[in-house]
């Protein structure tokens, strides 16, 4: 991984810890458009859509989430953006996309935290 790809990387990350969400999604994007094939791409897409969700940007949140879902369903994150494009569902006011997404999550990865955590969700969603 080069230097610079993990200092950009490392820089999104530490603004989406400090609650800094408008400043980690200019970070991110800038560093898709400058590394487009880098081996962080799948990292950037997942939090990407967590820099959105806390914006309560939820639309772009959705279209973030469900790009890593599409081209990582392998990796570990996968269950857990599936959760976060449910609640961002829920939260659009979507219930029956958060539901379905939800039942979906169950199936695709029913051994994760995201699932059980999702399970219990979906009482709360009407």
């Amino acid at each position: 991984m080069p230097p610079d790809q993990k200092r950009a990387y490392d820089e999104a990350i530490a603004a989406i810890r400090g609650g800094d969400f408008d400043r980690s999604v200019s970070l991110l994007t800038s560093f898709q458009r400058k590394h487009a094939d880098s081996a962080y791409n799948d990292s950037v897409r997942f939090w990407l859509g967590n820099a959105f969700y806390g914006k309560r940007d939820y639309k772009e949140a959705i279209a973030a989430f469900r790009s890593f879902i599409a081209g990582a369903g392998n990796h570990p994150r996968a269950p857990e953006a599936m959760l976060a494009l449910a609640n961002s569902q829920a939260e659009m006011k979507d219930a029956r996309g958060a539901r379905k997404t939800i039942e979906e999550l169950m199936k695709t990865y029913p051994k994760s935290e995201a699932a059980q955590a999702g399970k219990e969700r979906l009482a709360s969603i009407r």
